[in-house]
Formats: C-alpha cells, structure tokens, sequence
C-alpha cells in the first residue's frame, strides 16, 4: 500500500514534466516529419520531465506565497468581520506530508490544493509548449535529431517553403523502373533517424532508365517519359525508394503557378506513363 501510493505521489509531483514532454512529442509529430516517440527511460527524457517538474513547481509556490503575502497585506485593512485566514502553502503541507515519520500531517484539504495547484502547473506547461513564441524561438533548431530530414522538410516549411520530393523507386527490371514527384506531407523516420517511408500528396508520375555510361570516364545518364498526374495521397515504403531529392520552392511561387494553370486551356489530357518525352 505505501509503494503504490508512493509510486502516485512521484506521478503526480512529475505530471507538469510529463504534460510538457507530451505534447512536445504530439506537436513534433505534426510537423511532416514523424519519428519514433522518446522512450520515458531515456536519459534526455528523465532530465526534461525532472527539470521542467521542479522549475514549474519553483514558480508555482512563489506564485502562491506572494498570493499570500498580497492576501495578507489586503487583510490587514479589512474590517474585522470580512477578515478571514488564509489557507497555508499546499506545497509546505506536501512537504510535512512526506515528513511523516518525525510527526508530520496534511489534512485532505491541503491535498485538494496541492492538486490544484498541480493541474494549473500542467496547464501552464502545455500552454508554454503549444505557443507559438517557443515554437518560432527554437524553429531553427533540430531538437528532435531528424538530421536532413529536419533540414529539407520540416524547416522549410516553417519559413514558407515547400518540400518537393523527386523519388526514383526500385527498379523494376535492369534499370528502369517508376518515379514520383510531389509535395512531401509527411515522412516517417525509425528510432536512429533513418527513413521508414514517405508520403506525397497529389504527385506526378513517370518512368525512368538509367543508362550507362558511353565511355569511360563519363557519367551515368537518366532519362525519364512524359509525366502523367495522380490525385491523392501516395505512400511509399524505404524498401521501395532507390533514391529522393528534396527541392523547396516558395509558397507564393506555387500559389501563381495554380493561379497560371487555372486559367490556362486544360482540355488536352496528360500523357501516359512510358510515351517518349
């Protein structure tokens, strides 16, 4: 019975580090680059929950001792009948609480502001991780390790860029094989950063042939047929990627371009996957 309430205890003296770590790992999800959540086990993520924990619970009781300090001098100029006594610090109670053995108490009304306080503390981290001050004062930093990905995706669109992703697939006979080109919507990393897979949203498609070289000392040559346009989403798996170039182009570059096609005489279909270019 002691161990499971003290195993409590811990959860909820830690809950403001927990509550910041994750909504960190939700927000960082949602940046078009998912990896592999930080195990709670990891030394990183005991040293945030811990730090964050104790900063939160340092700002939480000064806040509350200079709340009583205003209440206290508030009273003094109040009649006697609207005097009243001021409830002790919940965080002086948990600490006769857990003092216990040398004759220390907490009434359930010093638990119940405890967790009051608590709860406001894990509100205020998640508030300071879902803002958007913190989230432009650290935009240039790659806090998750995602390496190029971080680079060519998920910072570039943080500045009004957008990852294009040209990904040439696994062969399928000799050296030809199919190829792709879209708007990068998500990519999905492993626990050591290396690509799982990626998904391009409304992407191009074409054919593609690797040629050797004519002579020595010349370089390989691709060449690829005409492109023919798909709608929705398509995923691809790291087993099926032979290779991928990243491209940012600007959003407002893109905007006039849809602007341009709009207007433009769209009635000629696209032509198939394998005609000559």
């Amino acid at each position: 019975m002691n161990f499971t309430l003290a195993l409590l205890g811990g959860l909820v003296v830690i809950a403001p580090g927990l509550t910041a770590l994750a909504l960190w790992q939700l927000r960082s999800g949602q940046d078009g680059a998912r990896r592999s959540e930080l195990p709670l086990t990891s030394v990183t993520a005991l040293f945030v929950v811990l730090g964050t924990s104790l900063l939160a619970h340092l700002l939480g009781y000064g806040l509350i001792e200079a709340m009583r300090g205003a209440g206290t001098e508030l009273g003094a100029y109040a009649a006697p009948p609207f005097r009243t006594q001021l409830q002790p610090n919940p965080y002086d109670a948990i600490i006769r609480l857990a003092e216990a053995d040398r004759g220390g108490k907490a009434t359930p009304g010093d638990l119940l502001l405890f967790g009051y306080a608590v709860l406001g503390e894990c509100l205020l981290a998640g508030a300071l991780v879902a803002s958007r001050g913190l989230s432009i004062s650290m935009s240039g930093l790659d806090i998750g390790n995602q390496g190029w990905v971080f680079q060519n995706i998920v910072k570039p669109t943080r500045y009004g860029m957008k990852p294009i992703a040209y990904v040439l697939t696994v062969p399928i006979g000799g050296e030809t094989g199919l190829g792709y080109r879209g708007v990068v919507v998500e990519a999905r990393l492993g626990a050591d950063g290396e690509l799982k897979g990626l998904t391009l949203a409304d992407p191009d498609a074409f054919g593609y042939e690797v040629a050797a070289p004519a002579h020595e000392g010349a370089d390989f040559r691709i060449s690829n047929s005409s492109r023919r346009a798909l709608r929705g989403i398509l995923n691809l798996e790291a087993a099926a990627i032979r290779n991928v170039l990243i491209e940012t182009v600007p959003d407002d570059l893109l905007t006039d371009i849809d602007a341009a096609i709009s207007t433009a005489d769209l009635s000629s279909e696209p032509s198939p996957v394998g005609e000559a270019a």
